[in-house]
């Protein structure tokens, strides 16, 4: 299966209930009030909560009443923001590291790096997902009347 993982979609879970909590006077929310919600497992939520921090999506507070609250506003934290937070840089196949443009010069674990015909194609397909994931903000998950930017898949 082709999609999100479970961490990516727990990640977006929190933040679109910080979201929600964030500009009506709350406090910021503790990851396992979050985790209680909506039954996630709050050691997992944890960890994907430091990894969000670490990536200055979510801003963080110690103590009693300490949480989480949303760092930048839901119009500006994007897909690939969140993805490349939890999971790394958004590849599809092996050989679309982005750190590694040059397939003579990959250390990959893909047989075929050297002679593969599909190289080029995978990349700019990487290229394009990549693209419109980084179209797609929080906000437009958050509303109801969503308006994806689909025209940026449809040249693939």
């Amino acid at each position: 299966m082709f999609g999100l993982t479970r961490k990516v979609d727990y990640a977006l879970v929190a933040l679109a209930h910080l979201a929600n909590a964030d500009g009506h006077g709350n406090e910021p929310v503790s990851a396992r009030k979050i985790a209680e919600t909506y039954d996630l497992p709050t050691h997992l939520l944890l960890n994907i909560m430091k990894e969000l921090h670490q990536a200055q999506i979510v801003d963080s507070t110690r103590g009693a009443r300490g949480g989480y609250a949303l760092k930048r506003s839901p119009d500006t934290i994007r897909m690939t923001d969140v993805i490349e937070a939890i999971e790394g840089p958004i590849a599809i196949a092996l050989c679309c590291d982005e750190t590694d443009k040059d397939p003579a010069a990959t250390d990959c674990s893909c047989s075929t790096i050297g002679k593969c015909p599909i190289i080029e194609p995978i990349r700019r397909l990487n290229d394009r997902i990549r693209d419109f994931l980084y179209r797609v903000t929080l906000n437009d998950l958050l509303t109801s009347s969503v308006d994806l930017p689909l025209s940026a898949l449809r040249k693939v």
